[in-house]
């Protein structure tokens, strides 16, 4: 009753509604290309969050040490607020406008600003299409036990099971939303190699790896929103955090702005947070997009993306 709605994985396994020029194919037929492991129990005693100031080079400073605490104390920002600023010096600015899809509008306002902020995001995803997620993805992801409503919107390159891949519909049907998203992307990193960008509202990922996603590349996580909680877990042998009995240690990462980098194929989740709306704009590499088209590679760099040499 939960997942209600599609749900791509941070990993860059987006799930298509079709492929331009070609059949889509079966969502429910197509495999799963992830491990995922439910988290047994959550609600865990004292822990430490620690902060891998190497595994990023976004933080502007030194991540402040982290006394012991539980989970849903520490919030991922002090700030009730951030204003972030769009760099469309990547690719092109979209011409046409459909004033009749509000999602569009905002996107457009808010791309000619060149900035937005957490309220802009917040009020983004209230437009953003309400998409049903493929049964295979249902047992993979939840809400985090909040009841929260929960979005997911992805643009960019998708790449399928033994080698599908191509351009997700949404790029094309909202070029506004999409330069939006590039934009924010393009000024938290410049330098981030990226294919794809989904927006994830109050979705909690159980443990997993992403196979989906290019060797060798990272993904990147934008916060966009305020929570306590909600750190993500990443498997490391010297880490003191666990899952549950069989999930070996790892630590926890501060999704903190102006944004974190990880490694999709080493196993991570969400930790379950509380006091805020957990909303993340990420940018990861889809796996073999040197096998796109000419057509749908150009169309990619001409909405913003950065992708790596086919």
């Amino acid at each position: 009753d939960l997942w209600d709605l599609e749900l791509p994985s941070v990993l860059g396994l987006s799930h298509p509604r079709c492929l331009e020029g070609g059949a889509t194919p079966e969502p429910d037929d197509s495999p799963i290309q992830t491990e995922d492991e439910p988290i047994l129990s959550p609600s865990l005693p004292e822990i430490t969050v620690e902060i891998n100031a190497e595994s990023s080079d976004l933080s502007p400073h030194t991540p402040p040490s982290m006394a012991p605490a539980t989970w849903g104390d520490i919030w991922n920002t002090t700030a009730r607020d951030l204003s972030y600023t769009l760099n469309l010096s990547f690719g092109e600015t979209p011409q046409a406008l459909d004033d009749n899809v509000p999602l569009e509008v905002l996107s457009q306002r808010l791309c000619m600003q060149r900035s937005c902020t957490m309220a802009d995001m917040m009020r983004l995803c209230e437009l953003l299409p309400h998409d049903r997620a493929p049964k295979r993805r249902r047992l993979s992801t939840s809400d985090g036990d909040t009841g929260l409503v929960q979005r997911t919107f992805s643009v960019g390159a998708f790449a399928i099971g033994g080698g599908i891949v191509g351009v997700q519909l949404h790029t094309y049907n909202f070029p506004w939303t999409t330069r939006l998203l590039t934009a924010l992307v393009n000024d938290c990193d410049p330098r981030h190699k990226y294919s794809s960008c989904t927006v994830l509202l109050n979705v909690l990922h159980y443990k997993h790896q992403d196979h989906s996603n290019e060797p060798g590349t990272m993904n990147l996580l934008i916060p966009c929103s305020r929570w306590q909680g909600g750190q993500v877990w990443m498997a490391n042998s010297d880490g003191s955090v666990h899952l549950d009995q069989r999930s070996g240690p790892g630590i926890l990462r501060v999704v903190e702005p102006p944004g974190i980098t990880l490694d999709p194929h080493i196993a991570h989740a969400t930790f379950p947070w509380r006091a805020g709306h957990r909303l993340l704009v990420v940018a990861h590499h889809a796996r073999g997009v040197g096998r796109l088209t000419a057509r749908e590679r150009g169309h990619l760099e001409w909405a913003g993306f950065y992708l790596n040499d086919p």
